[in-house]
């Protein structure tokens, strides 16, 4: 997976990269955080909380919402319930530019870096150091 070092600009915009957004242009798409409550750390290293920005086709989220849905209470990841699939926005890309709302920057601890990476079915918007932790568990 391509991986793109990116610079938000005061408003928290930046420019998409020519390939992934001529793929958020093709499609709607959803965007939602997983914030702050998932952390990830060990007894060798104090990481940074485990925080990044989804973006998914607005089809392939439903299909997840409705798996999740129809999971039985007990089964269900609680936080990814509640924090990705009751809150989703729309994405906004418009002009090959993605303006994240400061509430998302907040709950994925991005200030004026971040990091993006996926492909065709998911990209992710990451505080750089909390993606290294995570590559590093």
């Amino acid at each position: 997976m391509p991986l793109y070092d990116i610079t938000l600009d005061a408003d928290g915009c930046f420019p998409l990269p020519p390939d992934v957004g001529a793929t958020l242009a093709a499609e709607k798409w959803i965007v939602a955080a997983l914030g702050a409550k998932f952390s990830l750390a060990s007894a060798a290293t104090a990481c940074v909380p485990l925080n990044a920005i989804f973006l998914w086709p607005l089809s392939y989220f439903e299909e997840l919402r409705a798996q999740f849905s129809s999971l039985p209470p007990t089964r269900r990841p609680p936080l990814l319930t509640q924090r990705i699939f009751d809150n989703p926005r729309r994405l906004n890309a418009a002009g090959g530019r993605l303006c994240l709302p400061a509430s998302l920057r907040d709950d994925a601890l991005i200030a004026s870096r971040l990091l993006l990476r996926g492909n065709n079915s998911r990209y992710e918007l990451w505080n750089p150091n909390a993606f290294q932790c995570r590559a590093h568990r």
